[in-house]
């Protein structure tokens, strides 16, 4: 590793950076500091052309002055065909090739010089004097930027190794079942073959509910750079973390996989085995095409709200049943509800949004014995959006965690006249896109699970030794990469004795989570069930559970008559 300093103190919020907000690698830099400057070699087909999602790749590497690309490899000879296990994203109405894949003239070139490569194509490698030419140059890393593919002798190109991107569902190279309603996008590194390699981050997004499948490809797409950085960032933060040689063997990596809840994507291999057609969407494309055919029927969709009361002799597996829908004034929609007992009376704060507005505010009801509620109480109303009203009591003072991310903050209210009365008692987080930011309170530590917003749906995980504490990065991140289970859906609770976290299923339905580790250093969870929204015969979806012990909360949607 080079021992050119760059060092960025850690710090409560983030610093400006070349990263829009909701990137993840600028939540990684607004904890953490980072030491030195890692060598990059880039291999490419061309020096003034390259797929699309390659091209917002190298404008980050080249904005960040953590990174420094001292080559750039023109390789010659590479096969244009890629081979039977690499997947590549196809739109399904029309087979063309997708937005991201295109080729396109590069805006920026990297300052640095540019080398010619061959590759032999008959032997499948790099001729002996490209290798040479490699090794010469002393990278920490050499990047393959490019979808299709490489197969031979990689080993000694690099300290670290030739790192590349997969997309699609190659069941070899991740080693976990297949997954037929999301797209894999996966960075792995290479030290031996190109055949083999060590899994360092993954990333899957849903089919798009609108049917817009260029629109699911290229959101996923942009998860490619926010990866690699992060990846990079890692390995200057721990040197010695991929000093050693990456086998085929599964990577402990792979514990944060979720589990075969669901079933096919999109997606297209070159020769066409194992891709479902058109003819036979999957349940969640199905689904997706059951909404997109009701918008544009003009049919309306609206969020509802169900209550019931809490068995507490009620254990695995979690029934949906007994649930009744709440009947709320109308002129606004109600989402996110989250119950809380407080002085023998319940309560139910939830997200309204008024109609003909889209800027919602957090309202509250008292939960009358007869399981109505009461009269609507306006809690907290800011210049900007607030959702998802997560309330909870911690040493006789009740707090308001709403989801502020429209403020690009995390704020967090102490009541001053419980329930329509607060006032602001810290900012969390400031500068990052963040949302639904649900604290937990353990052995002594407050830990916060928060979800990104806009590229890519992750969830990470802080940690402080005081609730009003800033917050402290926690080595795991991402804990969930997953967006068929990564967004928050809720406070976590214990059932059966398990620690359960709540997650959205792409706002389809809710996956319980167990919590199988936390501490400071460690984190890891296990699916246990999938819920549907199958409680009403219109329902289309479901996403939040909350309760208090004594009341069951969940809020959905569906159509707008006979829900």
């Amino acid at each position: 590793m080079r021992s050119t300093p760059f060092v960025r103190p850690s710090m409560t919020f983030p610093l400006p950076s070349p990263y829009p907000p909701d990137v993840d690698a600028h939540i990684w830099r607004g904890y953490r500091p980072v030491r030195g400057q890692l060598s990059l070699g880039l291999l490419m087909r061309r020096a003034d052309e390259a797929e699309q999602w390659a091209a917002r790749v190298l404008n980050l590497l080249i904005a960040d002055p953590a990174l420094k690309i001292d080559v750039v490899f023109r390789a010659a000879g590479l096969p244009v065909e890629n081979t039977r296990d690499n997947v590549r994203f196809r739109s399904l109405r029309s087979g063309r090739r997708a937005t991201p894949f295109q080729a396109v003239r590069l805006s920026v070139r990297p300052a640095c010089c540019f080398i010619d490569v061959e590759y032999d194509a008959e032997r499948r490698a790099f001729t002996e004097e490209a290798r040479e030419a490699i090794r010469k140059r002393d990278l920490d890393v050499l990047l393959w930027l490019d979808s299709h593919a490489l197969q031979g002798d990689c080993s000694g190109l690099a300290r670290l190794g030739v790192w590349a991107f997969y997309f699609g569902g190659p069941e070899k190279r991740l080693a976990y079942p297949p997954r037929e309603d999301a797209s894999v996008i996966a960075v792995q590194r290479h030290t031996e073959r190109f055949q083999d390699g060590e899994l360092l981050a993954w990333h899957t997004g849903p089919t798009d509910p609108s049917l817009s499948f260029a629109k699911t490809e290229d959101r996923l797409s942009e998860m490619a750079g926010p990866m690699l950085i992060r990846s990079l960032l890692d390995t200057l933060e721990c040197p010695d973390r991929f000093c050693g040689k990456a086998g085929s063997a599964e990577p402990p990596t792979l514990s944060r996989m979720s589990a075969p809840l669901k079933t096919a994507a999109p997606l297209q291999s070159r020769s066409g085995a194992g891709t479902p057609p058109p003819s036979s969407p999957s349940p969640r494309s199905a689904h997706g095409m059951s909404v997109w055919i009701r918008r544009r029927a003009g049919r309306c969709e609206r969020s509802f709200i169900a209550l019931r009361r809490k068995d507490k002799a009620a254990n695995w597996p979690f029934l949906i049943d007994g649930f009744v829908e709440l009947e709320k004034p109308r002129g606004s929609r109600y989402a996110d509800p989250f119950p809380i007992e407080r002085e023998g009376k319940h309560w139910l704060f939830v997200q309204e949004t008024p109609q003909g507005t889209s800027k919602g505010r957090i309202t509250c009801f008292e939960i009358l014995d007869s399981g109505h509620l009461g009269e609507r109480r306006v809690a907290l109303d800011e210049p900007y959006h607030l959702a998802y009203p997560c309330v909870f009591e911690h040493g006789g003072d009740c707090f308001l965690l709403p989801d502020t991310a429209a403020n690009n903050t995390v704020l967090l209210y102490r009541a001053i006249q419980f329930p329509h009365r607060w006032e602001l008692a810290s900012c969390l987080a400031q500068g990052n896109a963040v949302g639904r930011t649900t604290p937990l309170f353990l052995d002594g530590l407050w830990y916060f699970f928060t979800s990104t917003k806009e590229i890519g749906r992750e969830t990470f995980l802080f940690y402080s030794e005081k609730l009003e504490d800033p917050w402290r990065y926690h080595p795991a991140n991402p804990i969930c990469s997953d967006a068929c289970r990564a967004r928050v859906a809720g406070a976590l609770f214990y059932r059966d004795g398990k620690l359960i976290r709540p997650s959205q299923d792409c706002g389809h339905a809710i996956v319980f989570n167990e919590v199988t580790r936390l501490s400071p250093s460690e984190y890891s969870e296990l699916p246990l069930q999938r819920i549907s929204p199958d409680l009403r015969p219109h329902a289309i979806g479901i996403r939040t559970y909350n309760s208090d012990g004594t009341y069951e909360a969940i809020n959905g949607y569906g159509r707008a008559a006979g829900i």
